[in-house]
């Protein structure tokens, strides 16, 4: 049996609301990465300069544990 095009239409409209759910989901997901990669750059640049200033003053980096 051909789908009427009532059907069609009910059936696209679902797709989109599918696929528009998931973009949001997807675009909070990104969201969610792009701050945590951010917090992890700040980190980054927080050791990074821990380090130099312990290269310029000429003190041993504390031992690890």
């Amino acid at each position: 049996m051909i789908p009427t095009s009532r059907e069609n239409r009910i059936a696209l409209t679902a797709t989109i609301e599918v696929l528009t759910a998931k973009a949001a989901e997807l675009e909070t997901r990104v969201n969610e990465l792009h701050r945590a990669i951010a917090e992890i750059n700040e980190q980054m640049l927080s050791v990074s300069d821990a380090l130099h200033r312990l290269a310029r003053s000429g003190a041993e980096p504390p031992a690890e544990e």
